[in-house]
C-alpha cells in the first residue's frame, strides 16, 4: 500500500463505508498510522511518531480514526483520536488495555467503549466521549477486562 520495502502493513481497517483504509506501517522506526483516503487515491501517513501506534478503527461516519498508542509512555498504552482528513491526534485516555479489535466506538460515534488500565479497578469498562471529557465507568458487573 506505502510501496515502502521496508515497511509491513498490518491491522488493517475498513471504514464502515468500504471507501477508506486505514492500517500500520510497521517499520524499525516505529508502527505509525496511515490511510488510503479513496480506493484510488494515495496512502497518507496520519502519525509520526516513535513507538507504537496500533489497531486503527474507524467512527460510524469515517471522519475519525481511533487507535492505541505508547506515544508517552513506552510501557503504557493511551487512547487516541485522529480525523481521517489528517491532523493532530488528541488523546482521550491515558491508560488503556489494547483491544484486539480496536478501539469500538458508540453507534452514534459520540463516544468510544475501552477497558482502562487499572489493577486496583480490575481493569473496568469505560465510555469515554469523543469530544473530550472524563471517562464514565460502566459497571457492568464483572471484572478483569481484557477485551470487549
Amino acid at each position: 500500500l506505502t510501496a515502502d520495502p521496508a515497511s509491513s502493513e498490518v491491522f488493517v481497517a475498513w471504514s464502515r463505508d468500504s471507501r477508506q483504509l486505514a492500517w500500520v506501517g510497521h517499520t524499525k522506526q516505529g508502527d505509525n498510522l496511515w490511510i488510503l483516503p479513496a480506493l484510488d487515491g494515495m496512502p497518507k501517513r496520519l502519525t509520526t511518531w516513535e513507538g507504537s501506534q496500533v489497531r486503527p478503527s474507524f467512527s460510524p461516519k469515517g471522519d475519525l480514526v481511533a487507535f492505541y498508542a505508547n506515544h508517552d509512555v513506552a510501557d503504557r498504552f493511551d487512547l487516541y483520536v485522529v480525523a481521517s482528513a489528517g491532523g493532530t491526534p488528541r488523546k482521550l485516555l491515558d491508560g488503556v488495555v489494547p483491544n484486539a479489535l480496536g478501539p469500538r466506538f458508540l453507534p452514534d460515534g459520540s463516544a468510544i467503549v475501552a477497558v482502562k488500565d487499572e489493577d486496583a479497578a480490575f481493569d473496568p469498562f469505560v465510555k469515554v466521549p469523543v469530544a473530550g471529557g472524563t471517562a464514565v465507568k460502566l459497571d457492568l458487573g464483572t471484572v478483569g477486562h481484557g477485551d470487549h
